[in-house]
């Protein structure tokens, strides 16, 4: 029988005693072992030295340490019992058609070691996190025909059962990510596979690994016996789970209840050499779909890859025409053919950061760029302009996650500042297909893909599709298009009809804090109500009261955080310089009005910045979506002059996106009493819009500084709550070459007008979209 709506969950059984901590003996060595080692990450000298002191305060007072040393402190966390997956191993070998081949080789007689965690508890580890239980979904959601069909097509499936009907499903999503580790014995090759659950929000994901070493690449035979050990492997480790595939099984999930539960395997995210050894295809080809390797652009006679058709065509035809005709390699199992319900070239989900980001943008866009520029001017001035655009690029604001790099190099950093930095050295064609581009990955990125988001993502790919072919016609691409990882874009949208919002390796790589031995301690700790008030908590509390953060560096930027969920909230951080000034004492006599200014303190406090917290789901954050960012307002920041950052201010309530808020640049953050209320403020230099809607080539808003008749800024005093969170801008540069002496600090005081970067980070892309 169903629970009604809002029905508690039994209570929690574990730790029941309000005094066990076990493994530590109690809340003070727990926390402390939280703090050495979660959230400051002290390295194990500073643990020991820190136990050393400890120990020798503690003799004084007859106490002892917490711990002994690092040592010491790891073994305690290692004993933790809950959240504990062990590492378990199988190994394989080469089957017997070693006696079929002339040469034996070494790796036809060697052992091939692959480790694993059991993914049957790493699953329900996370199903009874309770961190989970406000980012959790107990059935498929779906809109207008837009999220969630494969979802929803297999919930089908267990509803028209009468053995699984009424059991909550559970889509286990895949990743991985073929990375190469240098050893003393030279390269070894890991093949991380990384798990996560389709239950939990795209903010909340988690993973694991397992390596298998692959040191061989000499021959036919062992390219073939390396392509069947990934498909057994998976099909070994996976395994756990087959039985919940078609028989339910009982688990508890984050909100506390016991539901039946009926897994699935779901999409695999995975970079595209990934894909093919996945769908079981040739180099070149498509994994989604039919079309020929020398023509990935044909649409007549195309049909989509399914396990049926493979398994047709290997019966009709031998391997060769296979090979050529089809791209196929017929001679492999695919892991899926273990499992219901489960077909590897429909689950086969692109990686959004190597193959779109790295391989669309870096690999093709930006060498492209490049070839045309010496293309169009020769080596010897493209070297000049790509100098220039390297000195854009140095000199755009910092941000958080954004450090100058002189040369340009960084790929995450690059993204989003290098549109403004090429413009006006290329054709607006090769202008608008970057814009398509980078609107393509950041609104599927978007932590829900509605019906609104989903037209958008559809005329943004074709816009990409309609203006590259400048590159074709400007002599770069003479042989079209025919890239693979381009290619797979058709894909993406129904992909999205399939599956919803996609992930990415690194967001579910993001929360492996929450599931790790400390973590899942202080989840049972906390469900057990042991830390409603705990030390360090009280600590915080107690900073934020006055003004002051726990440990805060000066380059301390921000990042995802774990906090429950708020809109946004801006706060004044560190503790304040105080001035006494008379704030009436330039202020003419009220003669003709009785009202008068009303009493403050003449004790005003100034504050070098503030920490803005904010809800922010489709950017990297923590459990419950929420991020935070350090707001500088600073005349000396890091010895290198002056820092002052913009924002994003609400100015009108009542509209959405950049029609109702404003930008500004915070020139002191200060805080004064009146009648007995603290009111926190900033002193700030506005930016009006240039026009009503973003420019048409960039894709951005450009905005120019307010000023007065004889120049000087326009000045204004704002309540901090009309602050949403930082905005970033860029200078519009124009067509000529920078000057060598211009200083990052000054910036944004020398332009006319200046780019506003809605490609800094997924949110501030949702307010000015």
């Amino acid at each position: 029988m169903p629970f009604p709506p809002g029905c508690p969950p039994n209570p929690n059984k574990n730790n029941a005693q309000p005094d066990d901590w076990s493994p530590y003996k109690n809340r003070a060595q727990f926390e402390l072992a939280e703090l050495l080692y979660s959230k400051g990450q002290m390295l194990a000298g500073n643990i020991d030295q820190l136990m050393k002191i400890w120990a020798m305060h503690g003799d004084e007072h007859g106490e002892e340490s917490p711990f002994l040393n690092h040592n010491d402190l790891y073994k305690t966390i290692d004993t933790t019992t809950i959240g504990d997956v062990p590492w378990q191993y199988f190994i394989t070998t080469y089957d017997n058609e070693i006696l079929q081949v002339g040469e034996v080789h070494s790796w036809m007689t060697a052992k091939h070691t692959v480790w694993f965690h059991n993914p049957h508890l790493l699953v329900h580890n996370i199903l009874s996190n309770p961190d989970f239980k406000d980012t959790f979904d107990t059935s498929p959601y779906q809109e207008h025909d837009t999220n969630g069909n494969w979802a929803s097509r297999h919930a089908n499936i267990i509803t028209k059962d009468v053995t699984t009907h009424g059991s909550m499903f559970v889509p286990i999503i895949l990743g991985s990510d073929k990375t190469t580790v240098s050893v003393a014995t030279g390269h070894t090759e890991y093949w991380p596979v990384y798990l996560s659950i389709g239950n939990i929000h795209n903010n909340a994901q988690w993973a694991q690994e397992w390596p298998s070493e692959k040191k061989y690449r000499d021959n036919v035979s062992y390219r073939k016996f390396h392509r069947q050990l990934l498909h057994t492997s998976l099909a070994k480790i996976l395994d756990p789970l087959k039985t919940g595939m078609t028989t339910p099984e009982v688990a508890v999930c984050p909100d506390g209840h016991y539901r039946k539960v009926i897994y699935g395997l779901g999409p695999y995210i995975a970079n595209y050499p990934e894909q093919a050894l996945l769908a079981c295809i040739v180099q070149g080809w498509c994994p989604k779909c039919t079309a020929p390797q020398n023509n990935l652009n044909q649409t007549e006679g195309i049909t989509l890859r399914c396990q049926e058709h493979t398994e047709l065509l290997v019966c009709e035809f031998e391997s060769g025409l296979l090979w050529d005709g089809w791209g196929v390699v017929g001679d492999i199992v695919p892991f899926t053919n273990n499992f219901p319900h489960a077909d590897s070239n429909e689950l086969i989900s692109p990686d959004l950061l190597h193959q779109v980001i790295k391989g669309t943008f870096k690999d093709h866009l930006v060498t492209w760029v490049e070839e045309y520029l010496v293309l169009a001017h020769g080596r010897t001035q493209a070297n000049e302009i790509l100098d220039d655009i390297d000195r854009r690029i140095a000199l755009v604001a910092p941000f958080s996650g954004l450090r100058r790099f002189p040369e340009g190099d960084d790929l995450k950093a690059l993204m989003k500042v290098w549109l403004p930095a090429v413009e006006g050295y290329v054709p607006v064609e090769m202008i608008r297909t970057i814009c398509a581009f980078l609107e393509f990955c950041y609104i599927v990125c978007w932590d829900v893909i509605d019906t609104q988001s989903f037209s958008a993502l559809e005329e943004a790919l074709s816009r990409f599709f309609r203006y590259r072919i400048i590159f074709e016609e400007c002599g770069i691409c003479t042989e079209g298009f025919n890239v693979p990882r381009q290619h797979f874009l058709v894909h993406y949208l129904a992909l999205i009809r399939a599956f919803g919002a996609p992930n990415t390796l690194g967001q579910m790589l993001l929360t492996n804090q929450q599931l790790d031995k400390i973590a899942a301690c202080h989840a049972d700790f906390a469900s057990c109500g042991m830390l409603a008030d705990t030390l360090i908590s009280d600590v915080e509390e107690e900073c934020r009261n006055t003004g002051t953060k726990l440990k805060e560096k000066e380059d301390n930027d921000g990042g995802d955080i774990i906090r429950p969920s708020i809109l946004a909230e801006v706060a004044l951080t560190k503790l304040p310089n105080q001035i006494h000034a008379d704030p009436y004492s330039n202020m003419s006599p009220m003669d003709d009005s009785d009202d008068q200014p009303p009493e403050i303190d003449n004790l005003i406090m100034l504050y070098p910045s503030a920490v803005a917290t904010y809800f922010a789901p489709s950017d990297l954050s923590g459990i419950g979506g929420m991020r935070s960012e350090c707001i500088h307002a600073t005349p000396n920041w890091r010895k290198e002059g002056p820092h002052y950052d913009t924002v994003f201010v609400n100015t009108n309530l009542d509209e959405d996106g950049m029609c109702g808020v404003d930008i500004a640049c915070i020139k002191q953050f200060f805080s004064f009493k009146c009648q007995g209320h603290l009111y926190p403020c900033a002193a700030v230099q506005w930016y009006s819009h240039c026009g009503n809607e973003p420019d048409e080539d960039t894709g951005m808003w450009i905005v120019e500084p307010d000023v007065y008749e004889d120049g000087g800024r326009i000045t204004d005093i704002i309540h901090l709550d009309a602050i949403v969170h930082y905005a970033h801008l860029i200078a519009v540069y124009g067509n000529n070459p920078l000057p060598k002496d211009i200083l990052l600090c000054y910036t944004l005081d020398l332009f006319h007008s200046y780019y506003l970067n809605k490609y800094i980070y997924h949110h501030a892309f949702e307010i000015a979209f």
